[in-house]
């Protein structure tokens, strides 16, 4: 059976070479390139007059361990699609050897991969554009805080580009094939497919590199206590003891927040999960797919209990009523609600008007009031009026429709008191948080941060905290006194934010990863 996790830390020690000990630049020189791949025959020359005009050979190999990480994230992301399945791993290594770029059209879902890397990673053809036009936030991803600095110097130093370029070709070369080899050796060819090992990547590499970057002394509270993996979704159980994770490439998995761990993956959709939901009971988590499925899941065994339909649209909410009715909004008409128990499905809540996307949603009032944010086309078709309807439940009874404006919005949070809406705008520049009274609709206030998405109250109701896109940030915003409390770095984009019911745990998904903080220091 294949180790995952042992696969990846080779991957970081043998391919990437994280601590820069194999010497790349002296395994170039002594290379046999004809008998590897002819078409790589410019390689050693390139790097023999690299290095005639640089004695940076410390800044070259970091840049190329770099190169070589962003290869093996692209062959374990190309993993996922096609799907190669667990029979087709054996001999990869040396298929893809075999494979050069331009000879013939791909036949088969193997060749379809070998293609795929052979035109996404640029072997061949390099002449340095990714060094012309790389910016800092493409390569500023821990551990590699030190990589753009050292491209500057390089370019500083080359004058031939097209000879860097060249160099970094093989080094992604290589990624390529050692990574497919260790991907035999590691016992997938007899194990369980590999699909979601590039979102684990980022987050596994070795320990010893994370504590050498930890300061002495008392821990900082903006610190994450964990780094999970890579997610889109979250989750908190209702008892705060379970956080529920997935990715685009990963099922729903149930991590232990006394540890840090996983402990169980759940069945059902594998991909592209975009929303998570408990049930009021905690005895059930609920997966959306970004267009057509959810699964209900039996949050003790993992096991599938219903696999529910809905619209082929853009999910874009997923919680559960206190009665036990699941609602999911999607960039469509109308809400829909399932019964949890039999997995039938309810009438609907119809929109009013051209409506085009239902954004977000949210319970409030205990249970008995459903407020949905949706966006309708303006008289000219051209503007997105966005509007905010307040239904009751269970009578299904229309009881408020707002305008918001014509401003892009992500995402809404109801105040604990009920009393408030508060509606974040992810359009740049604009005004990032909008406040308005939620009896009548009324706009009474804003917070005056720049291009916002996803927020959420603390379960006491003083702090607000709400994504900055632009920062890469999340900021955690003292309500009852109007002021900024601290900031959170995220180094991506943010996808979630969640707080558990308890009020200890504070969790962000992000392309990087699912990160988990201590609440209550944060908050001093």
């Amino acid at each position: 059976m294949a180790n995952t996790s042992d696969y990846l830390e080779l991957l970081w020690v043998e391919v990437i070479d994280i601590r820069l000990k194999n010497n790349w630049i002296e395994k170039c020189l002594k290379e046999d390139f004809t008998a590897v791949c002819n078409l790589l025959g410019e390689v050693k020359s390139a790097l023999q007059r690299v290095l005639v005009t640089s004695s940076l050979h410390r800044n070259l190999e970091l840049v190329c361990a770099f190169m070589r990480y962003e290869a093996s994230f692209g062959v374990l992301a190309a993993l996922d699609d096609p799907g190669l399945g667990k029979a087709k791993i054996a001999g990869l290594q040396k298929d893809f050897l075999a494979w050069h770029s331009g000879k013939r059209k791909p036949k088969t879902k193997k060749e379809e991969f070998f293609q795929s890397l052979w035109d996404s990673e640029s072997f061949l053809d390099d002449d340095g554009e990714w060094l012309r036009n790389v910016e800092e936030q493409n390569v500023s991803m821990e551990p590699f805080g030190g990589v753009f600095p050292a491209l500057k110097r390089l370019l500083e130093k080359e004058a031939e580009l097209k000879d860097l370029g060249c160099f970094l070709g093989w080094n992604r070369y290589q990624a390529c094939s050692t990574s497919l080899y260790l991907l035999e050796k590691s016992g997938f060819k007899n194990g369980d497919e590999p699909v979601g090992l590039h979102e684990m990547l980022l987050t596994s590499f070795p320990q010893e590199e994370r504590a050498s970057k930890k300061s002495a002394g008392q821990p900082d509270p903006k610190e994450p206590l964990w780094k999970i993996r890579p997610a889109q979704a979250l989750a908190f159980s209702p008892d705060s003891k379970t956080l529920a994770v997935a990715g685009a490439s990963s099922p729903v998995r149930l991590y232990d927040l006394a540890t840090g761990k996983e402990y169980l993956s759940c069945e059902g959709i594998k991909i592209h999960i975009y929303r998570i939901a408990f049930s009021p009971d905690g005895k059930q988590v609920t997966a959306g797919h970004i267009h057509k499925a959810i699964t209900i899941c039996d949050a003790k065994s993992g096991k599938l209990i219903h696999k529910l339909t809905r619209e082929e649209s853009e999910i874009s909410g997923l919680e559960y009523l206190p009665s036990g009715e699941l609602v999911c909004s999607s960039w469509c008409k109308y809400i829909m609600l399932f019964d949890s128990k039999t997995g039938k499905s309810l009438p609907h809540l119809q929109m009013s008007g051209d409506s085009f996307s239902l954004d977000s949603m949210a319970i409030f009032d205990r249970g008995t009031k459903i407020a949905t944010q949706w966006r309708e086309r303006g008289e000219h078709k051209q503007s997105m009026q966005s509007m905010i309807t307040v239904w009751s439940w269970p009578e299904r009874k229309r009881l408020l429709e707002f305008a918001v404006g014509d401003v892009s919005l992500s995402d809404f949070a109801v105040s604990r008191d009920d009393k408030t809406f508060i509606v974040t705008n992810n359009a740049r520049d604009a005004i990032g948080i909008l406040i308005f009274e939620s009896a009548t609709g009324k706009r009474i206030g804003q917070i005056n941060v720049k291009s916002s998405s996803h927020a959420v109250f603390t379960p006491d109701g003083a702090h607000l905290i709400f994504a900055l896109n632009d920062d890469e940030q999340l900021c955690i915003w003292n309500w009852q006194n109007s002021s900024e409390v601290c900031r959170l770095n995220l180094k991506n984009s943010c996808h979630d934010i969640r707080v558990s019911p308890n009020g200890e745990y504070l969790a962000a998904g992000t392309y990087s990863g699912a990160l988990v903080w201590r609440l209550p220091p944060l908050l001093k």
